[in-house]
């Protein structure tokens, strides 16, 4: 359709002041609302009921017995949780301990292996140089006594 003016269709010439323009005729589109404004327009509200529902669900003692087992699952999950973390806390510490323990015992087997070494060398020392003296005192010819001479000998 355009936008010019369209003379009413009946024979009733209409003249337009000579001093306005003629105003043109537009033709609106009528937009369908939501779903949820149809609803709501064209059925009476429900939030009431749903209220008076739910309140009535929490109030019912088959529910709350529920909510109550629930309740008390989730502590008793929540009790379990936290005794095993108590658990791996002390079991840590104990790790701990017995790493410190293992370092300790390592620590003084590296000092007591030091030691025996140290011990074995000094007894290599001393053999070695006892071994010496009685090497040398068994070699060398006493000095107060002159050499004897193979004529002497009858």
């Amino acid at each position: 359709m355009s936008d010019s003016y369209d003379p009413p269709e009946d024979n009733i010439e209409a003249t337009p002041a000579p001093h306005s323009k003629p105003t043109p005729r537009v033709r609106t589109r009528r937009l369908k609302s939501s779903l949820l404004s149809q609803e709501s327009i064209y059925q009476p509200s429900t939030k009431g009921t749903d209220i008076l529902e739910r309140i009535s669900q929490i109030f019912n003692p088959e529910t709350q017995s529920r909510c109550e087992a629930d309740h008390a699952s989730s502590m008793f999950q929540s009790h379990q949780l936290i005794l095993l973390q108590f658990q791996i806390r002390d079991l840590n510490n104990t790790i701990l301990s017995l790493c410190s323990q293992a370092d300790d015992a390592e620590r003084h087997r590296v000092n007591a292996d030091c030691r025996a070494d140290r011990l074995q060398n000094q007894l290599d020392i001393n053999f070695a140089v006892t071994h010496a003296r009685l090497f040398r005192s068994t070699t060398q010819v006493p000095r107060h006594t002159s050499p004897i001479s193979i004529s002497s000998l009858p």
